[in-house]
């Protein structure tokens, strides 16, 4: 890497918390994400996680943020 700004926002340091909730840029792929499931779920809250093996990757991401945030 050239640089340890952040990839998204260029404004703030490129780190876990930061990729995964502070980043505003970030923060609105989260928001759609979010209305993407509901649309296609109508699960608005996901608590830990989907009983699916091929969400294992989203659900540990997603679990990570829900953490962090």
């Amino acid at each position: 890497m050239e640089s340890d700004v952040c990839t998204f926002c260029n404004e703030q340091i490129e780190t876990l918390p930061h990729l995964l909730v502070e980043c505003e840029v970030v923060k609105l792929i989260w928001t759609d994400l979010q209305l993407w499931l509901y649309e296609r779920t109508y699960v608005r809250e996901i608590i830990i996680g989907f009983q699916d093996e091929n969400f294992i990757m989203f659900n540990a991401v997603y679990l990570l943020a829900k953490k962090l945030y």
